[in-house]
């Protein structure tokens, strides 16, 4: 190999590599940020986060201990933060808002994920539905598996409230 074909591959490697490597750190930064926040809302709860995960531009996390999840959302400039005490909450389900429209002249409608949530159902009829936001296709254009991901959760919190661990 001669020194232009060593410079030509070294730079194509490099145009391939960099980029990677940029948004991977970009994404390890956004992580970490978002995980010391969602820690910061576990501590003025005396809480302690025992499992957490990132989709897209949230965290959720569970105190398994003192039975709370928290749940931190940050999007454009606006940042969401709340918990719920478990202890209040009767159930925990996946709201799928969907919306659908007709497609040409067909019989069809095509339907798609408009919103989906993590809904918490109190036990005290009085107290409303705690609602964490997942996705919402006003916000983001479409979803990154965040159906798994709020199924997977709910069985999760519904598991350590009904003490199914």
């Amino acid at each position: 190999m001669d020194l232009g074909t060593t410079i030509i591959i070294a730079i194509l490697v490099a145009l391939t590599v960099v980029p990677i490597w940029v948004m991977r750190r970009n994404r390890l930064k956004k992580e970490s940020h978002m995980m010391q926040a969602l820690k910061e809302i576990a501590s003025r709860q005396n809480g302690e986060i025992s499992q957490y995960e990132f989709c897209g531009d949230y965290v959720i996390g569970i105190d398994t201990k003192n039975k709370y999840v928290f749940f931190y959302k940050k999007n454009n400039k606006d940042v969401h933060t709340q918990f719920v005490n478990l202890a209040a909450v009767q159930n925990c389900k996946v709201e799928k808002i969907t919306k659908s429209f007709k497609q040409g002249t067909g019989d069809g409608n095509i339907e798609f994920t408009a919103r989906l949530e993590l809904h918490f159902l109190p036990k005290a009829a009085d107290n409303a539905i705690t609602k964490l936001e997942l996705f919402d296709e006003k916000i983001n254009s479409q979803l990154t598996g965040e159906i798994q991901m709020a199924s997977k959760w709910a069985k999760l919190i519904n598991g350590l409230m009904h003490n199914k661990q």
